[in-house]
């Protein structure tokens, strides 16, 4: 076993790396060196650049390694360029990022949606099983919670509080960060009847009413339920509810963001009410 000991100082760019010293023997490694990164937080700590930073040392030697804050990860200088991560982020830009990554189980994962730069990462919920795996809850209502205030806040509330256990939720704004694809991907899912929808569209469901059914660029892939006019997600016209899939009609069934009771809970894809609906996108 190889033993390697890193010996960091700072000069310019506020880092200078000095010597790196490799061993068989843990003997021949100076113990004051070893007791110096010891004392200093228990480990090594490797130098801490945004990426701006980082492309603002001159000359970079081969074997630099250094923490991108931007990034959330380790890179190293080639030679040539910097390296891709060549450690786990904290973060991906979506469920479906983490998913290809190799997570497969479902939870909270911190996700960077907008990338580097723009808005902090946050919590998401995602389904990592079903339908393929992938999927960023953004919506949840459980009508034990109460119904939506305002179309506002069906769009966006509770950031902080993900999954399936938050009776309101949502981060419908940021669906276009989130999607992986040109069009949006959705499932919709009942837990009470076990009923998935899982689609595509083009049409953004937040933009309007939709002046066709279904709606643009729609593509079924897996439905469980056509009825009461079913056509994809669109907003609805009136103040019932925030989106719709009774699609170009004033029925609002497949309601998400439902403002009033219907029937004494949500209207789903038929009779009776449910109290509860859960929306994904990947």
């Amino acid at each position: 076993m190889k033993y390697i000991l890193f010996s960091l100082s700072l000069i310019s760019c506020s880092f200078l790396f000095s010597q790196v010293k490799i061993g068989d023997n843990p003997n021949s490694i100076d113990a004051s060196a070893i007791l110096e990164i010891e004392s200093t937080d228990k480990g090594l700590l490797m130098p801490r650049l945004t990426t701006l930073q980082r492309d603002a040392v001159a000359s970079p030697a081969t074997g630099l390694m250094l923490f991108n804050t931007d990034l959330g990860c380790l890179q190293i200088y080639n030679g040539a360029f910097w390296t891709e991560c060549i450690s786990e982020p904290p973060y991906r830009a979506s469920c479906l990022d983490w998913f290809n990554n190799g997570a497969t189980t479902s939870g909270i994962y911190k996700v960077d949606s907008d990338g580097a730069g723009g808005n902090p990462p946050y919590d998401c919920y995602c389904d990592q099983v079903n339908n393929g795996g992938g999927w960023t809850l953004v919506f949840n209502h459980n009508t034990a919670g109460g119904y939506w205030l305002s179309q506002g806040e069906a769009d966006f509330y509770n950031l902080g509080s993900p999954g399936l256990g938050t009776n309101k939720y949502s981060i419908l704004n940021k669906i276009d960060e989130l999607k992986s694809a040109p069009k949006y991907e959705f499932k919709i899912f009942y837990p009470e009847f076990n009923l998935t929808n899982h689609w595509k569209q083009s049409f953004d469901p937040r933009s309007g009413g939709s002046p066709i059914r279904p709606v643009a660029g729609y593509q079924a892939i897996s439905i469980g339920s056509t009825a009461n006019l079913w056509g994809g997600l669109e907003r609805h016209g009136g103040s019932n509810t925030f989106l719709d899939g009774s699609v170009n009609h004033p029925n609002w069934y497949y309601s998400i963001g439902s403002r009033v009771a219907w029937g004494g809970g949500i209207p789903p894809h038929t009779s009776p009410a449910t109290d509860r609906v859960q929306l994904f996108i990947r």
